[in-house]
């Protein structure tokens, strides 16, 4: 099988078959579209895109730590920009911006972690499907 997120070729492993068969009662017809390490980053951004919705809607502006938080949670799912603003917003609050200050410039130099996304099909049929071949 080929990941539809790294393009790396693997395997669906007897175990792995078991638990998404029997564990998490996935029809027989089914299969995973991505090589474990991309299906773990996948559910991570998730998780972390659940959890900055949560932080966002009780957000206090004036609380460093939280939008500490925040930035982290923004890294994680890929936007750098938005992570900077939060990060620096919690440096100009901090009572100690020392680390702040260290995390914003590592950011800076690293960029955001690699984050799996998946190769859309729709995306690839809109590239090939230009206007000149479409029918009316």
């Amino acid at each position: 099988m080929q990941c539809e997120y790294c393009g790396e070729a693997w395997t669906f492993t007897k175990e792995e078959q078991q638990f998404w068969y029997d564990t998490c009662g996935f029809h027989v017809q089914s299969y995973p579209t991505g090589c474990s390490l991309c299906r773990r980053q996948v559910r991570a951004r998730k998780d972390a895109q659940k959890e900055l919705m949560k932080l966002l809607a009780q957000l206090d502006p004036n609380d460093p730590e939280q939008l500490a938080r925040a930035g982290e949670l923004s890294l994680l799912n890929g936007n750098v920009n938005r992570a900077l603003q939060f990060l620096r917003r919690a440096k100009n609050m901090s009572s100690e911006p020392q680390a702040l200050i260290q995390r914003i410039e590592q950011i800076q130099r690293e960029g955001s972690p690699p984050v799996p996304m998946r190769s859309s099909r729709a995306g690839r049929k809109i590239l090939n499907d230009s206007p000149a071949k479409r029918s009316p």
